[in-house]
């Protein structure tokens, strides 16, 4: 019986360890700086065609004890600071582009910054300006 009495505690002391390690935040999306053709950065405005793909709200999470940010090992975790570097790719019938991507959420003030740098393959020898978008955060309410 005490073995039993044991299990259950030490199981529900797990449990509960395992939930308090994640955290989740909903962001809304504040503003958007995207690259243009002549390689200027201009402010993302409603009547813009790429407005309704930038200007989604997210959900990221990130575990404290794993120091993992949005499902990768962060690059910088830290009271202030949480930052994750991504490299991806996209293939086309004429060629590839590399991309870099940048998220940092900033714990002080609740800012998360997505940054996107992109490389055309054969052509770009470094990457290009980032497209740059903000969202303001919150930590998320759990409902039962």
């Amino acid at each position: 019986m005490k073995k039993i009495l044991l299990f259950l505690v030490i199981s529900l002391f797990l449990n509960n360890n395992a939930y308090a390690k994640l955290v989740k935040l909903n962001c809304s999306f504040r503003d958007a700086y995207v690259v243009m053709d002549n390689n200027r950065t201009k402010k993302l405005t409603p009547d813009m065609d790429e407005y309704q793909y930038y200007s989604a709200d997210d959900i990221i999470s990130f575990n404290e004890d794993f120091k993992i940010f949005v499902g990768m090992k962060a690059d910088r975790f830290d009271d202030e600071i949480i930052s994750v570097t991504m490299l991806d790719e996209i293939k086309g019938p004429k060629g590839k582009i590399d991309l870099k991507k940048v998220w940092t959420v900033n714990r002080v003030t609740g800012v998360f910054t997505k940054e996107i740098y992109t490389k055309v393959v054969g052509r770009d020898t470094s990457w290009g300006t980032a497209d740059k978008i903000r969202y303001d955060c919150r930590k998320a309410k759990k409902k039962f």
